[in-house]
């Protein structure tokens, strides 16, 4: 196996997760929004998440993963038993990123009310979760990838 084979598994194993994690976490917010109107729910819910701040929240969510998928797939490549640092490691760089991303968007939208800080921590512990878990999961499917 070469770096590059390495980096490609890397990117695949981490845009897959983050992939799969996302679709997750946006149908337990859809059922939590949508309550037992299923139809309005899916409406209102269609409407949030169609706009120029998402689309961009997720281009730069799944263009963080793919970047910091190819160097995590060349770090456990290196070292295979060092996965779960590996895994820690990127995901908090990609979850530092739309947290980032999120609190300008915030503060763009709101500017700085009083709820600033308690709606940042709520969507960055959110967030975290959700990237943290796929980067966790993703890493060991490269370590194992790569073990073969």
């Amino acid at each position: 196996m070469t770096l590059d084979i390495a980096r490609q598994i890397g990117r695949k194993q981490a845009i897959a997760a983050q992939l799969v994690a996302m679709i997750i976490l946006e149908l337990i917010w859809f059922f939590g929004e949508a309550g037992s109107d299923l139809a309005n729910g899916l409406i209102f819910f269609i409407d949030a998440q169609i706009n120029i701040d998402m689309l961009l929240f997720f281009v730069f969510l799944f263009g963080a993963t793919w970047f910091w998928g190819g160097k995590a797939g060349m770090m456990i490549f290196a070292d295979p038993r060092r996965y779960l640092v590996t895994g820690i490691k990127y995901s908090l760089r990609v979850s530092g990123i739309m947290v980032l991303y999120i609190s300008v968007i915030y503060v763009m939208h709101n500017g700085f009310d009083p709820l600033f800080y308690q709606a940042l921590a709520g969507a960055a512990l959110v967030i975290t979760l959700c990237v943290v878990i796929a980067w966790l999961w993703a890493s060991r499917q490269m370590m194992l990838k790569m073990k073969n």
